[in-house]
């Protein structure tokens, strides 16, 4: 975007310059002599010159040698081998700080609309979280500082928002306490504050770390948040600081050295009068902040400096936004999408700033709810009161007091008047513990969570006893239908008990009249045996015989000559007629 052509060639070689600046080694150069450029990197020398459009003998002079002025004089300082390598490295550092400062400028111009179109701005400002390592250096410091800066900016953001808010609902409100941590900032960037310190040693002939914590403990030991570890190798070295996530021990070694990391007046000068248009306009436009030698302008470039002015400025560009906080939170060190360490989590949410927040937007009436929303939800509450239903109501005059709640709402009157009247119709909330706004109604501590368990306990005894009544009547159906087959059971039962003994009854009828024809017939064939035997008697008995069964007489009969005369007869025929005579009889 907005590089192209040799521009593109000429960011390309400035970045090969900044690589091939690493390769710069330099030998000899005691307390007066001068360092000079080992034979080795002589081919890298060459190279970087020419990727920065500069001579390598300017390029070496540069690095290994510093003019100093004074009021009325001019002198060249030679560097040592050491004093050449910081001075390497700070114009490798510059340059790609310039480089890329270029480019964000480039890209800015072309994608930006023109100033007469431009309306609205929006920034997006991702920076490091806090840190707090087992030692912790000056890179640390600086990120802690930036994240104690806009933590108070989040803190009053946050303060302010709940003001405003509170003044747009009128609702009345108290003052509220909240962390502010303006001593720890006073701590950093006062005139007497570590940075301005660290400053100061700089700039000192014989200045070092050691010098640095003892004025900080001389000055800042009656202050709370400032603390020096009473043992430990490091101690002469080491001081904390309480910052607003937790207490941080900085071991300071280094960091005159870091603090420092500026280029030379004669490397400034030689960058501006590169052949590579990109570096020498990246140094022109910046070369009232060029690094000069004096010891009043040495202490206000230093990166200490320079970082406290950027975030000043960042600090004023944000205070003219309306901003929005966006904190990422890493659930677990494993990179798990299912594992969640609820003590990192909340380290976390420590660290940023949140739970304070928290903490302040809770110190007024932390839970609140739309009166449209909380009249349809809480509604119920009033109904059941009313209505004494559940086991839920009060006495008369609360129920009283509810059905006209209930009887307002339902008439249609405004949602403030509304809920005021639910509010005063659930009673066991406290007229202190909550306010009515104009388009909200905010409540205090565990209030909202009181009616919410209300709500609960209401909607579970009606669902408990809508539960009940659709058990009930599927137990009915259930019984009835249940009772329908017993009853069709014990029909079948009794049907196969009364037939099966109906059937032996009738069996042992059948039976017995079958014995019973049985008996008659016998006695039926009998008198036919008699018959039929009296017929064959009378056919072969004599004539002067005349048989009772056949005269049905008399043994004898008068009127027939010669009845009675049995002689000449067998003895067989004789008792087969007596017998049949008997049967006769009988």
């Amino acid at each position: 975007v907005a590089v192209e052509g040799d521009i593109v060639t000429r960011l390309l070689r400035a970045l090969a310059g900044v690589l091939l600046l690493g390769q710069f080694e330099f030998e000899g150069g005691g307390e007066d002599e001068q360092a000079k450029l080992a034979p080795a990197a002589a081919d890298d020398a060459n190279a970087a010159a020419a990727a920065l459009g500069v001579r390598a003998a300017d390029l070496e002079k540069a690095l290994t040698t510093r003019t100093l002025r004074t009021r009325n004089e001019e002198f060249v300082k030679p560097l040592s081998a050491e004093g050449a390598v910081a001075a390497r490295d700070a114009l490798a550092k510059e340059l790609y700080s310039r480089v890329f400062d270029w480019l964000v400028v480039q890209i800015c111009g072309a994608t930006a609309a023109a100033a007469s179109e431009a309306k609205h701005f929006v920034g997006l400002l991702d920076i490091f979280g806090f840190e707090s390592f087992a030692i912790n250096r000056f890179e640390q410091f600086c990120i802690n500082y930036a994240n104690e800066k806009l933590q108070q900016k989040f803190t009053h953001d946050v303060f302010k928002a709940v003001q405003q808010e509170y003044s747009d609902e009128g609702i009345p409100w108290d003052k509220i306490e909240f962390k502010d941590n303006a001593s720890v900032l006073a701590l950093v960037e006062s005139k007497l504050g570590i940075i301005a310190m660290l400053n100061e040693e700089c700039v000192r002939p014989k200045g070092s770390e050691e010098n640095f914590v003892s004025k900080l403990v001389s000055v800042w030991k009656a202050e709370p948040g400032f603390a020096t570890p009473k043992l430990g190798k490091l101690r002469e070295l080491q001081f904390s600081v309480s910052h607003y996530a937790a207490a941080v021990t900085y071991t300071t070694s280094g960091w005159l050295e870091r603090n420092k990391d500026s280029i030379s007046n004669d490397i400034v000068s030689l960058m501006q009068m590169s052949e590579n248009g990109l570096i020498a306009e990246a140094f022109r436009e910046q070369e009232d902040a060029a690094m000069t030698d004096t010891k009043t302008k040495a202490g206000a470039d230093t990166v200490a400096t320079k970082f406290r002015n950027s975030l000043k400025e960042l600090m004023e560009t944000i205070g003219k936004t309306n901003s929005q906080y966006v904190r990422c939170i890493k659930p677990n060190k494993n990179k798990s999408p299912k594992e969640v360490d609820n003590i990192m989590v909340l380290e976390q949410l420590r660290c940023a700033g949140v739970i304070e927040a928290i903490r302040v937007s809770r110190a007024g009436f932390p839970a609140r709810m739309p009166l449209k929303e909380f009249v349809q939800r809480f509604l119920v509450l009033a109904r059941v009161v009313a209505g004494n239903l559940f086991g839920l109501g009060g006495d008369a005059a609360a129920r009283s007091q509810a059905a006209l709640a209930v009887k307002t709402i339902d008439g249609g009157t405004d949602p403030a008047s509304g809920s005021r009247a639910l509010l005063g119709a659930i009673g066991s909330v406290d007229k202190s513990l909550y306010e009515v706004g104009r388009t909200r109604v905010y409540f205090k501590h565990s209030v909202l969570e009181l009616l919410e368990e209300r709500r609960s306990l209401a909607r579970q005894a009606a669902s408990t006893a809508i539960s009940r009544r659709v058990r009930g009547r599927q137990g009915a159906k259930h019984f009835r239908k249940i009772r329908r087959l017993v009853l069709k059971v014990q029909a079948s039962i009794r049907m196969r008990r009364d037939r099966t003994t109906f059937l032996r009854v009738r069996h042992a009828f059948i039976a017995v009249q079958s014995r019973y024809r049985a008996v008659l017939a016998m006695r039926y064939v009998a008198v036919l045996r008699q018959v039929r035997c009296a017929t064959f008697f009378a056919g072969i008995l004599p004539r002067n015989v005349c048989s009772p069964v056949v005269l049905g007489a008399a043994e004898s009969c008068a009127d027939h000559p010669g009845c009675g005369e049995t002689e000449g007869l067998p003895q067989e025929v004789l008792a087969q007629f007596g017998r049949v005579q008997r049967a006769g009889e009988a």
